[in-house]
């Protein structure tokens, strides 16, 4: 009987990183097409200020300097416009590089009080992390939650949810996420949705960090 009991044991446990990826990609695949869904649905990108971006700084691209170069130096000098416009157009990086700038870019748009463009490079952040296939799970899960701490903080409830959400399901059920991250994750989100009067979200966030699948080394 304890054999048996054992052999059942084993199972599940070798059952339980599979049903996890298996949950998790079902996960943010639904939020991918209800993300795109969403989008399709609202008018085209928001208009460029030509007359704010620094031609001589944005044309720099044609001399075969990096994008990275470039954004850094717009936002070092505060030139945000000319910023938007080289990540928006930018084709040269990564996926998790227009994720820090966009979310860079955000904060810095919301402290100058230009609430709508903070909103859009939040947007961008979020949709570039649904919609991405790099395996980066640990930083997608600390993205989503830095994302909808921004969104909370402007004042944006249901997207600031939403990217907890997305955090939440990432740090919960993802094996590629270090115990010790989830942790963090997961009492942040704990605490997060607290402020935002979602108490059983909330809970729940507390609950999941005593029953976590275990974690496996993360694809190359």
């Amino acid at each position: 009987m304890r054999m048996v009991q054992r052999v059942a044991r084993e199972r599940v446990r070798s059952l339980a990183v599979p049903l996890g990826v298996a949950v998790l990609c079902l996960s943010l695949v639904l939020g991918g097409l209800l993300l795109i869904i969403h989008r399709s649905t609202k008018a085209s990108p928001i208009h460029l200020r030509s007359e704010d971006i620094a031609p001589a700084l944005s044309l720099r691209t044609l001399a075969g300097d990096a994008d990275s170069a470039i954004l850094d130096e717009a936002l070092e000098e505060g030139k945000l416009e000319t910023a938007l416009a080289t990540l928006y157009y930018s084709t040269s990086l990564s996926d998790r590089e227009r994720v820090n700038y966009y979310l860079t870019l955000g904060q810095k748009f919301a402290a100058e009080g230009h609430k709508d463009r903070a909103f859009f490079a939040y947007a961008q952040a979020t949709s570039i992390l649904l919609l991405s296939a790099e395996p980066f799970d640990e930083y997608k899960a600390n993205a989503h939650l830095q994302v909808g701490k921004s969104q909370a903080a402007l004042g944006d409830r249901t997207n600031a949810e939403r990217n907890f959400d997305y955090a939440y399901t990432i740090a919960r059920y993802s094996p590629y996420v270090p115990e010790a991250q989830r942790h963090f994750i997961l009492s942040n989100l704990a605490s997060e949705y607290k402020t935002l009067g979602l108490d059983r979200k909330s809970d729940e966030s507390t609950r999941a960090q005593t029953n976590l699948p275990p974690t496996v080394a993360a694809p190359a």
